[in-house]
């Protein structure tokens, strides 16, 4: 389920989109704000008709939100908010996950409209920025105790 999937991504760099007929909703989990952009990408039989001027969409919302993590590639949740006569297909599903790699994504999982998972859950488990922080210090410690006493034994 999705909103799980999104509490366990909290604190990791994440964003959800929301992809209506023609309109794709941006939203970061860490913040309130939406962002909206709205292009002719549908086809009245699939919701992603046309790949390239969705692919420009998000784009242009990643570049307008941020999200507060400009250096890291977002894990990226995608749901199909439109309800589809007989589901999504695996080539429509395929062309999210491409859409979401293509727009700068680290991993992706894509959702229908009632948030159940579409995608085997292939995104890793989130890491703890603070820990990173933590052991780099450590490991740079350890470095500079190394040379300094490589430096007065010679």
């Amino acid at each position: 389920m999705l909103q799980p999937d999104l509490e366990r991504y909290a604190n990791a760099p994440a964003v959800l989109v929301q992809i209506y007929v023609d309109r794709i909703v941006l939203h970061y989990p860490s913040s309130t704000e939406y962002l909206t952009e709205c292009a002719q990408f549908s086809h009245p039989r699939s919701l992603l008709g046309d790949f390239s001027i969705a692919e420009t969409a998000l784009t242009q919302l990643f570049k307008r939100g941020g999200g507060g993590f400009k250096y890291l590639a977002p894990y990226m949740f995608i749901q199909a908010m439109e309800r589809m006569e007989f589901g999504l297909t695996q080539v429509e599903i395929r062309a999210l996950q491409e859409l979401g790699l293509n727009s700068g994504a680290r991993a992706i999982a894509i959702y229908d409209e009632t948030g159940k998972l579409l995608t085997p859950n292939s995104l890793p488990v989130p890491i703890n920025l603070k820990r990173i922080a933590i052991m780099g210090l450590i490991v740079t410690s350890i470095v500079l105790l190394c040379f300094l006493c490589a430096i007065f034994i010679f």
